[in-house]
């Protein structure tokens, strides 16, 4: 059986912020430094505070995160904290239909628990390979979280902590709050998930109002979510960027044969450095799995002559099996990867006519919405540079500009 529908949690790398861990590690113990700290925040957030004003007042104090930086991610704040069933105490009588009933058996009716929460969420991860800033290429992890449902999930009771009305207060009010972002879903962003940030990051999507009224804006997410100390990019007003990106974008679209002589170039590169980086990346992913198959095989030795117990060659094991997981899905990747380079290529021209059909003809009457889906195709990027924008994707394939032999077009223009 599950240790959580015993009431047990599952050990991860950390416990929860205001929580240590129990003696046989299946159990949350308040940790009252931490625990002062999670009362501030919810005291905060029931004043009215949303996460950017708690997040400047937390800097301000020189109260570091949970992971020990200067700045609290906003995420953690309201999703981790303030809306987390963990801090929300629970009468007897609301835990009770929600554990087993051995579970409900151990439990004081006149206590309040939390609740920690078990397979709440399906987290996947798939690795491949994009294009850099540079052109280059490079292996990224991508994950995925999906909601289970709802009858699948275990809840685990915890010791609770904060007063009820008080977590119900601070609830209310973030959970009321509606940003400026959302109250104007309307404007349709060009450059959203196109335009990155000099420092790597995403540049996301802002609208403030000023005496004037509502006015738009592009900034560096880092900066969004840990300050300003954290990226020097300024905020960009779309009316600065996008005219000179759709003029560009545009312009060059504008000769019915440039997609097709982009997208062929970008084949061709593609193909060319797959073959070159494949082998050595697959000859190194060999090599670790083969070792990770030693280890494990060194590590069932060492249990077997009692130089360890089985509980540490259980965690070891578990370790190598993480290892070898993320090693073959690689492996994997890799494969496809090289897969769909040799696909692309040997159907280049189908290819090439279907990417080309799918920019439409008409580029004038676009909206916001459609320009973006055409800038994706385009796998067009956008970087800001000190002399205006650097633009990489289909488009930019087809020649150096001076100085920058990787393709790289430049666009001039204020910022």
């Amino acid at each position: 059986m599950c240790a959580s529908l015993k009431g047990k949690v599952i050990k991860g790398p950390k416990a929860n912020f205001g929580f240590r861990f129990n003696e046989t590690d299946d159990g949350l113990l308040i940790y009252e430094s931490e625990m002062k700290i999670v009362e501030k925040i919810f005291r905060m957030a029931a004043s009215g505070m949303g996460p950017k004003a708690m997040q400047t007042r937390l800097y301000a104090e020189g109260i570091p995160s949970p992971t020990g930086k200067a700045m609290w991610p906003h995420r953690i704040l309201k999703v981790q904290m303030v809306l987390n069933d963990l801090y929300k105490p629970h009468t007897y009588d609301e835990i009770v239909p929600l554990v087993s009933p051995g579970v409900a058996a151990k439990l004081d009716p006149n206590k309040l628990y939390g609740i920690w929460w078990y397979n709440r969420r399906n987290v996947t991860k798939s690795y491949d390979s994009e294009v850099d800033g540079d052109n280059g290429k490079r292996y990224v992890t991508r994950t995925s979280v999906r909601t289970r449902d709802e009858k699948n999930w275990i809840a685990v009771p915890v010791p609770a902590y904060l007063p009820r009305k008080l977590v119900d207060q601070a609830r209310l009010m973030i959970e009321s709050r509606t940003g400026l972002e959302r109250k104007h879903r309307a404007r349709q962003w060009e450059l959203k998930g196109v335009l990155r940030c000099s420092c790597g990051q995403n540049m996301i999507t802002n609208t403030s109002r000023n005496k004037n009224g509502n006015y738009h804006y592009y900034r560096c997410k880092r900066e969004a979510a840990y300050g300003r100390d954290t990226c020097s990019q300024r905020t960009i007003r779309i009316e600065r960027v996008e005219p000179l990106v759709r003029e560009f974008v545009f312009g060059v679209l504008s000769d019915p044969d440039t997609i097709r002589r982009g997208l062929n170039a970008l084949i061709q590169r593609e193909t060319e450095e797959v073959r070159e980086d494949s082998k050595l990346l697959a000859e190194t992913l060999s090599e670790k799995l083969s070792q990770n198959a030693h280890a494990r095989r060194a590590y069932q030795d060492q249990q077997a002559a009692g130089l360890m117990t089985l509980e540490e060659l259980a965690a070891r094991l578990e370790e190598l099996e993480h290892s070898r997981t993320v090693l073959e899905a690689e492996l994997a990747s890799l494969e496809r990867t090289q897969q769909k380079a040799e696909e692309l290529k040997e159907d280049r021209e189908a290819a090439l006519t279907s990417f080309a059909a799918s920019i439409p003809e008409a580029l004038d009457g676009l909206t916001g919405e459609e320009i973006n889906t055409v800038y994706r195709k385009l796998l067009l990027r956008v970087v800001p540079s000190e002399e205006g924008y650097d633009a990489t994707g289909v488009i930019c394939t087809l020649g150096p500009t001076p100085g920058d032999r990787r393709g790289r077009q430049g666009l001039r223009g204020r910022r």
